[in-house]
């Protein structure tokens, strides 16, 4: 196909496709006259497009046809719109997508003993930052059989002295997989302050008493939801109806909001004590502040603090 934005092009005497895409703002007369175009249907408005007929065309319509925005055509019909594309385009882009990090530094003195006091100050950023949809988004990596890593982005529910907190289905892949392997790492990233924080350490279940009052404290639907679900289980059935189904059931079983719904005990929360904590601030040139804690063993407690290249 060729398209020629204002007129017929030298190039057009070589083409050999099928279409040869005429559109300009008018039509002069000797141009109408050689192409024959005088019985144009009317046009009512300043732009025009015409279909120049190729080798294909010009089998039915004498090598020309043509059409008006607005109007009807002249000579053969419009070839049909071509086929959408099978596979998206290639992001040819993605080696020139970067950004310049200029939001902030790092600095040893600004970092206190405590990492979690760290964390807390960043989180609180983070929560005060209008960009910050859910600064408690946090991308949980767990190791499931032969070491197969698998991440997902769950949310923190709750942080103290021990750790991170988080809530699942016990019966799910992550829940399996830390109950086999507690080794797990959590990552935040909070975009407009250009901060990321990576945390290592082990999980283990929270006790029962602080999986049930943290359920009790959940909106009626996701406590429902708890029960509708066995989390990372195939749907059964016809798909997300059989899902949409159980979950109605449920809906009328516990009808009277003023009859609670009970705790399942398959499903609770984890804590992840940290080994590990590093806070990455973005830096031009990629030359990025990385402040890494690590906690030191035996009695002496407390954490290291260094500085690793970016």
């Amino acid at each position: 196909m060729l398209v020629s934005l204002t007129a017929p092009k030298r190039c057009a005497a070589r083409f050999a496709g099928a279409h040869h895409y005429l559109g300009g703002r008018f039509l002069t007369p000797d141009l109408a006259a050689r192409y024959g175009l005088a019985d144009l249907p009317p046009f009512p408005g300043t732009q025009q497009c015409l279909r120049l007929g190729g080798a294909a065309a010009a089998a039915t319509s004498g090598g020309l046809s043509g059409s008006a925005h607005g109007g009807g055509t002249a000579g053969s019909a419009p070839a049909p719109a071509p086929a959408p594309p099978t596979t998206a385009p290639p992001h040819d882009d993605l080696p020139g997508m970067r950004q310049s990090y200029t939001a902030g530094t790092l600095e040893e003195s600004d970092a206190p003993a405590d990492p979690l006091a760290l964390f807390q100050r960043w989180f609180g950023d983070a929560r005060a930052h209008p960009g910050v949809a859910e600064p408690n988004a946090m991308v949980l990596s767990t190791l499931g059989a032969g070491s197969a890593p698998s991440a997902r982005v769950v949310l923190l529910k709750g942080l103290d002295s021990r750790g991170f907190a988080f809530f699942t289905n016990y019966a799910s892949r992550k829940g399996t997989e830390l109950d086999a392997n507690p080794a797990a790492a959590l990552t935040f990233f909070w975009e407009p302050l250009q901060r990321q924080v990576r945390v290592e350490g082990l999980a283990r279940r929270l006790p029962a008493a602080e999986s049930e009052a943290y359920f009790n404290s959940r909106p009626r639907g996701s406590q429902l939801g708890a029960w509708a679900s066995r989390q990372s289980a195939p749907v059964a059935g016809n798909g997300r109806a059989a899902l949409d189904e159980r979950m109605a059931e449920l809906e009328g079983q516990y009808a009277d909001e003023r009859e609670p719904v009970p705790y399942p005990e398959h499903w609770g929360g984890f804590v992840l004590e940290p080994h590990a904590l590093e806070f990455w601030q973005g830096r031009p040139s990629r030359l990025h502040d990385r402040l890494v804690y690590k906690r030191r063993g035996g009695e002496e407690g407390g954490w290291t603090l260094t500085r690793l290249q970016p």
